[in-house]
């Protein structure tokens, strides 16, 4: 039987820092749990915003090597009573995490995997390249952002079988680094592509950098800020013949010096509108906040609603323009509070997870005592 109080938390990509270092501080204020900090040496190596950020921690940070992770060799599981991951699954992307997971899950000690993203394959999303047939997890405890009745159609029994509803644990009240807008305009807006992903074809994907032009020209006292996704960073790879000359907008690509400690949060801090791609962004601006719109075009986002759809050149403008009416401003704003309480457990979320880490715990000890 396992009596030790220590929780290992893993951190393998750049998205873990934003869900795991609020739970690991609240960890810290529980004297029954104590934190241990795994980061692999690939994501130090990545991202020196990670690094210091661990390290303000004031916590034992332990450096492994990814491949010892995934050959077995580390970290070591001696003393460990839980072990908690941020994206863990069967998608290669996630195999270090799991594979640590499985190895974890044969030492008898309790694991847990937090939902990473809104739209989270083998939870809320599926696709032709992660089918629900052959998406799973390997931890006991699958910790959602949203009710069961939020997940997938799709989602095997045995996964919804695993999933406990907690709320999203990211922090998007952040302090942004220092941001010079130029010719200190009085607006900012926030604009974020994922536009490698499969469900854009070219033609959408041409669209969507032919309507971004038509809205920095159209509102020139507008700084619009387009923020790649971090890893594949499709905008920075165009020749961008489509942006030339525009002086007010600006490309925050992520793997440049002044624009790396720009997370999305931080980003969010300094906008007054946010236009996105699909993705998780929709939520933290909304949690935030503020207006948010999604670029559409010809995709059925259903499980966004009530947010606003841009499907046409036009809706760019009226969105953007609307976000400076005040009465018009209020009721974008009420449309991300609505989608906010439809998707998302109420607060307290990080004392609602550690209570849960507790309860299992001292569950499966309990069990292995008899």
């Amino acid at each position: 039987m396992n009596h030790s109080r220590n929780i290992l938390y893993l951190f393998d990509l750049v998205q873990d820092l934003d869900l795991l270092l609020p739970l690991v501080r609240e960890t810290r204020f529980e004297k029954s749990l104590s934190p241990v900090v795994c980061v692999t040496d690939r994501l130090l190596q990545h991202s020196p915003r990670v690094g210091k950020s661990l390290k303000a921690l004031d916590l034992p940070l332990t450096k492994v090597p990814r491949r010892d992770i995934l050959v077995g060799f580390a970290p070591p599981l001696d003393n460990v009573m839980a072990l908690v991951v941020a994206c863990e699954s069967t998608a290669s992307a996630h195999l270090a995490p799991h594979r640590l997971v499985a190895r974890a899950n044969q030492s008898g000690i309790a694991t847990f995997t937090l939902q990473h993203g809104y739209e989270n394959i083998g939870l809320t999303y599926f696709d032709n390249d992660f089918p629900a047939e052959t998406t799973d997890f390997a931890s006991q405890h699958i910790l959602t952002w949203g009710s069961l009745e939020r997940l997938h159609p799709s989602v095997k029994a045995g996964v919804k079988a695993r999933c406990i509803p907690v709320g999203c644990p990211k922090d998007i009240m952040v302090s942004p680094p220092k941001f010079e807008n130029p010719a200190d305009r009085p607006y900012v807006v926030s604009v974020f592509e994922n536009l490698h992903w499969t469900r854009f074809d070219a033609e959408q994907r041409s669209l969507f950098l032919c309507h971004l032009r038509s809205m920095a020209m159209k509102f020139t006292d507008t700084t619009i800020i387009v923020k790649p996704h971090h890893d594949e960073c499709w905008i920075v790879r165009q020749p961008h013949d489509e942006l030339r000359g525009l002086k007010n907008l600006v490309i925050a690509h992520p793997k440049r010096k002044q624009w790396e400690p720009f997370t999305a949060t931080g980003l969010l801090a300094i906008s007054d509108a946010v236009i996105t791609t699909p993705s998780t962004v929709a939520l933290d601006a909304a949690r935030a906040g503020l207006p948010v719109a999604l670029f559409a075009e010809k995709l059925i986002l259903d499980n966004y609603s009530p947010l606003t759809m841009l499907k046409r050149a036009d809706d760019w403008f009226l969105f953007v323009r609307g976000t400076r009416i005040e009465i018009q401003r209020r009721a974008l704003i009420r449309k991300s509070q609505d989608f906010v309480r439809a998707v998302l457990m109420p607060e307290p979320v990080l004392s609602r997870i550690l209570h849960v880490i507790k309860e299992k715990c001292a569950m499966q000890e309990k069990a292995y005592a008899t």
